[in-house]
């Protein structure tokens, strides 16, 4: 599975698949563009998380939107 497929098939607070991954200069970010509500910060974390597990990344992201993948 890639990670985007895993991303879409983990599970969100609001039923729908609001995260956005920008890759720029080998650097990976996440946000979600059109952010409403808090709960929404839930699904960025869960969108974050199954891109880091299903890719093997190593590091951690920078809280909040648009927060890159530091890696270690």
């Amino acid at each position: 599975m890639d990670c985007l497929t895993a991303v879409l098939l983990g599970p969100t607070a609001i039923n729908r698949l609001p995260v956005v991954f920008d890759f720029t200069d080998e650097i990976v970010s996440a946000s979600i563009p059109n952010h409403r509500h808090p709960i929404q910060n839930f699904d960025l974390g869960s969108g974050k998380l199954h891109f880091q597990i299903d890719t093997n990344l190593t590091g951690y992201w920078k809280w909040s939107q648009g927060g890159k993948h530091i890696k270690k």
